[in-house]
């Protein structure tokens, strides 16, 4: 079982931190720099969210995969053994759908993973 991307203990202190700017801006609300920190602490709470969703790590590759000048067409995605020979069957999602993707479309490189166990299991 791979290990899980998981961080609702800092998407709850970014909503206690959103709150309190929230508080701070009904008392003050021209205070241009604190509108600037609510909305940065929304951004981060959403790329959090995305992160966690998709299971993307911070320490992540991410790559768009950039428009052909002038052509018409897709990407292939192919997943590599150890040896970095390519593997037969298809790249899918998470939902087992293959994965052809198009140009603009964001390519996240994970890197090895390992497969961990549970702590519980042997």
């Amino acid at each position: 079982m791979k290990p899980r991307l998981q961080l609702q203990l800092v998407l709850h202190t970014l909503a206690q931190q959103r709150a309190d700017a929230i508080a701070a801006l009904r008392s003050s609300p021209q205070d241009a720099d604190a509108l600037a920190y609510k909305r940065q602490i929304d951004a981060a709470i959403a790329c959090l969210q995305w992160c966690e969703r998709h299971q993307v790590a911070g320490n992540s590759r991410v790559q768009v995969l950039p428009f052909p000048r002038n052509a018409f067409g897709e990407y292939v995605l192919l997943e590599a053994n150890e040896d970095g020979d390519y593997l037969p069957e298809a790249v899918s999602d998470t939902q087992g759908q293959p994965i052809s993707p198009n140009s603009g479309d964001l390519v996240v490189l994970l890197g090895h993973v390992l497969n961990l166990t549970d702590a519980g299991t042997d």
